[in-house]
Formats: C-alpha cells, structure tokens, sequence
C-alpha cells in the first residue's frame, strides 16, 4: 500500500447574537492548527451588554485532492451572558493642620 499525503483546508466562521463576526475593533479570531488538531478562538474585548447571547463556531475541514474529495462539518454553541459591574465608590479624607495667625 501507498501513503498519499492530501492536504486540508480548515473553514471556520462564528456567529453571534447580530450575525457573523469577522476581525474588528472589539474582536480577535485566531486559530491554530497541529496535528488533525484545529482550533479557532474568539476574543471580544471590551465586553458590552448588547454581546450576551447565543455564539456558535461552525467549522469546515475538507479535502479536495486528485485522490480524496471530502467534507466534514462541526459546529460548537455556548452562551454568553454579560453583565454590568456596579461603578466603582471612590472615598477620599482629606487631613491636615491650619495656624491660627
């Protein structure tokens, strides 16, 4: 038997409460990929209330060689929910000493 060494190509796309979500302002999508191992991570900073919803990863891993033509579909949901922080209480004393002149 003989080895054939195909390449793949790896698709990804998240999609969030609004739509899909591409590299912006506020979002960071990496991905990294060793061995049969592909991953693809989704970064919003800052965090705003209208980001709490439903976000899911759909992947794509196919192959489209002489040899093989293959397809395989994943995906990945998880729930966001944000909320706000109270604002922060600052307190300030103020101390010192006065001469009576």
């Amino acid at each position: 038997p003989s080895v054939v060494d195909t390449p793949v190509m790896f698709r990804y796309l998240w999609i969030g409460p609004q739509g899909p979500i591409f590299n912006g302002s506020r979002t960071t999508i990496t991905t990294a990929q060793s061995i049969m191992v592909y991953n693809t991570t989704l970064l919003i900073n800052p965090l705003n209330a209208s980001d709490t919803g439903i976000y899911r990863c759909v992947g794509n891993i196919s192959s489209n060689s002489n040899y093989i033509v293959a397809s395989n579909n994943a995906s990945a949901n998880i729930s966001l929910s944000v909320q706000a922080l109270p604002p922060p209480v600052v307190t300030t004393s103020l101390y010192g000493s006065s001469i009576a002149g």
